[in-house]
């Protein structure tokens, strides 16, 4: 998937979606809405980016991946404000 993703993004966020329209609140779901935020964010789609990010953190039986996106949402913000 990795290669996938650095080869092909727009495939890749294909790939994604098919992932959390299947089961958006599995693991797998978690982890393919983190990538496609960061796809969104390489191709210039921060307000994408950003809003997944924060649905994300909002998770209250998922942590772990909530603290994750966190992490990504503010390295984005100042990433953002640097530019």
């Amino acid at each position: 998937i990795s290669i996938l993703v650095n080869k092909k993004p727009q495939q890749a966020a294909q790939y994604f979606n098919q992932v959390i329209a299947k089961d958006r609140e599995s693991d797998y779901g978690y982890k393919a809405r983190i990538e496609l935020a960061l796809i969104y964010h390489e191709n210039a789609r921060e307000e994408e980016a950003m809003s997944m990010l924060k649905e994300i953190m909002g998770a209250q039986k998922k942590r772990t991946y909530a603290i994750q996106a966190e992490n990504i949402y503010n390295s984005f913000q100042n990433e953002i404000k640097q530019n």
